[in-house]
């Protein structure tokens, strides 16, 4: 099924990080690790990743930019932070989680259903739902990007896209690949203003997490404003998969 959405321009980052090995262990009631919010729990770690690269999405391929050659007027649009923890999926932190915004909590990654976007589901860390609407059988983004827990059920005929948070789902889809395959295979994953796929087997490693900052730039520089970013993420002109 071929689809053609109108992507917006935006800068990116995705930093790894991590827990300080020596801050005490955190469980929810069932017992599932829960990054520490303690002020200087987390850490970025330079080493990993592609925490200290820029990137960019022109609307048709994603690639790196050096911090020299970034547009003036780059304003954060959003940050979240996504952890994964064994045994119980995302945690989702609204903000950056090595400097956590005051009164932010974790939440478990969560999905609004919109029935009447062709049983669409909107990525978020509000909880209305802990899985997809639904999923189709011929589609590989589910198993890539999310544990089967999360899947929902089969839907019919072209029910099943994906929308939401632009930092969550760049988030996700960095979890879905180990740290080293990152800057190679980032690029990949979005051709000619389509998000493709990967094969990778080495995803979901307990404690890891990322801090996802979106950026805006002017339209006059090539970029896009804040709203044309939402409406995408709204699903209103294209989703993340379909």
């Amino acid at each position: 099924m071929s689809h053609q959405p109108a992507m917006p321009r935006f800068i990116f980052c995705i930093e790894e990080a991590r827990q300080h090995p020596g801050v005490d262990s955190v469980t929810d009631s069932g017992g599932h690790w829960l990054p520490s919010l303690r002020p200087g729990s987390n850490y970025k770690d330079r080493g990993q990743g592609v925490t200290n690269l820029w990137w960019i999405c022109n609307g048709t391929q994603i690639y790196s930019i050096a911090e020299a050659a970034l547009p003036a007027d780059l304003k954060p649009y959003k940050t979240y932070s996504v952890f994964f923890s064994e045994g119980f999926g995302f945690r989702i932190l609204q903000g950056d989680a090595t400097n956590p915004p005051p009164g932010e909590v974790w939440h478990p990654l969560g999905f609004e259903h919109d029935d009447r976007d062709n049983y669409s589901s909107y990525l978020t860390n509000v909880v209305q739902s802990t899985a997809l609407r639904c999923h189709r059988q011929d589609q590989a983004w589910p198993g890539m990007l999310l544990p089967n827990i999360f899947h929902g059920p089969v839907g019919t005929g072209s029910q099943g896209a994906l929308k939401g948070e632009l930092p969550i789902f760049l988030g996700l889809l960095a979890l879905s690949m180990s740290p080293a395959e990152l800057q190679v295979e980032l690029p990949q994953m979005f051709h000619h203003g389509m998000w493709q796929t990967h094969t990778s087997t080495n995803r979901w490693q307990h404690k890891r997490g990322v801090v996802v900052t979106v950026f805006s730039y002017p339209t006059t520089a090539g970029g896009s404003v804040p709203i044309d970013i939402q409406r995408f993420e709204d699903g209103c002109t294209g989703k993340y998969y379909y």
